[in-house]
């Protein structure tokens, strides 16, 4: 059932569809095209949901790559310290 809305409805607080989210969802789960199109979305968008949408994407990778980059940094300063030579 699609909902009509008056003519004189701010476009900011249009609300988008299901197939419109899964489209989005998508289109952000491609590595480095999406990450841009999260950006710009974030930026230059009119529509208040999928500026949202948009910078919770930015924050979640960006969450992702802190939390994969500590890791890393802890196995590389730990996996010596379980390397030592022990001789029986």
């Amino acid at each position: 059932m699609k909902i009509d809305y008056p003519s004189n409805y701010p476009v900011e607080n249009k609300p988008i569809g299901a197939w419109k989210y899964f489209g989005l969802d998508l289109l952000y789960s491609i590595p480095l095209i999406g990450f841009i199109c999260a950006i710009v979305f974030a930026v230059t968008n009119r529509n208040n949901h999928m500026k949202n949408l948009a910078k919770a994407v930015i924050i979640k990778r960006i969450i992702i790559a802190a939390t994969i980059f500590l890791l890393v940094l802890l196995y590389i300063f730990l996996e010596p310290a379980t390397n030592t030579v022990r001789y029986y």
